[in-house]
Formats: C-alpha cells, structure tokens, sequence
C-alpha cells in the first residue's frame, strides 16, 4: 500500500502538470509534450516485458525508482542551470528517460498494475488486499494534486522536483528492505492448489 502510495503521487504529478508546468519551460504544447513523452513509455513497457520474468520484479522496480528518483535529480539540476530552457530536446530526454521510461520499465508495470497486491496476498483475501492498495495509490494521485503545484508555485520548482526525487529513492530502499521476489509466485500458488485437490481427490476414493 505504501508502496502505490508513494508511486502515485511521484507519477501523477509528472501527468497532471507534465503537459503544463514542464512543457511550457521548454517551449511545447501540452500535446506535443504528451506524444513525446509516450515514446519513452512504450520503450519503457517493451523493456519491462523483457526482463521482467528474467530479472524479476523486485530488480525492475529497484532500478526503475531509483532511475526515476536519481533523472529528477538530474533535470533539476540542468534546469536550474539553463540548459532546459536553452536547449530543450535535452530536458525532454532527461525527463522522459526518468519520469517515462524507468517508470513504464520498473513500477509503472509492477506497484502501479497492482501486480504485488496479486502475488503477495493469499488467495482467499487477495481482492481485498487489491482494493486496499488501490485506495492508497488513488489517496496519492489526489495528494499529488494540490502538493506538487503548490510546492512549484510557491516554494519553487527545485523543491518540488526534490520533494518527487526523495519519494521515488525512499520507495527504491522500500522495496529493497521489505518487498521480497515474487516471480513464479502464482504458479507455486496454482500448484499447491492443484496438489490440495489431488489429495482431497484420493482421500474420497
């Protein structure tokens, strides 16, 4: 639940006010900026598809916070420095490398598609379980709402961009500490089940 918690807030902020607050630093459209962005998405979900039977999922969602966190760092930096707005091809790769790719490649596809709630929980509250996690990524999405503009408007852009950064590491060192690997989780699941019934099956005979 954290985890989606954290998660939601870090991505909706670059939904919501990607195509409005960032774009217009460099000169876009929100259009533009969302066709731009989705490029980096669709590479993202092609790696995820890739690796992620292969690596696993907690590696995915390691490395795709910690990209996610270690890139707003980055276009922070850079933007500060004026090369964002001198040179915006630049800003657009560092954010959508960050805030597009390692999202799509690591928890965009894993915390966000409720993959953990699924694999984690035991089957007879699993549904549950999904409806809990949901609730605290859909509390995210709606903080992030009215904190990250309030935090670029006010306090300023580098704050902001910290505030996402520290969200996306903190999340990297959750998963690390305390989310264990679940690959193959609902196939041992699917076979203890089919051993109980084998059982059942010849004890009645």
């Amino acid at each position: 639940m954290l985890l989606w918690f954290f998660y939601d807030q870090v991505a909706y902020a670059g939904i919501l006010f990607g195509p409005t607050l960032i774009a217009k630093k460099m000169g876009l459209s929100p259009d533009a900026w969302t066709y731009l962005m989705e490029v980096f998405t669709i590479v993202g979900g092609i790696v995820m598809l890739a690796l992620i039977d292969r690596k696993g999922r907690k590696f995915l969602q390691i490395a795709g916070f910690m990209g996610m966190g270690i890139f707003l760092l980055i276009f922070e930096e850079i933007s500060g420095l004026g090369i964002v707005a001198a040179l915006p091809i630049a800003g657009m790769l560092v954010y959508g490398i960050g805030m597009n790719f390692f999202n799509q490649a690591g928890p965009g596809s894993i915390t966000a598609s409720g993959l953990y709630g699924v694999e984690l929980a035991p089957a007879k509250i699993r549904s549950q379980i999904q409806s809990y996690t949901v609730s605290a990524g859909r509390t995210g999405a709606a903080i992030a709402t009215f904190v990250f503009p309030v935090l670029f408007l006010t306090v300023g852009e580098v704050y902001a961009f910290y505030y996402l950064a520290a969200l996306a590491m903190i999340s990297a060192v959750v998963t690390l500490v305390f989310i264990p690997e679940t690959k193959g989780a609902l196939e041992d699941s699917s076979n203890e089940t089919n051993e109980m019934k084998d059982v059942v099956v010849a004890g009645s005979k």
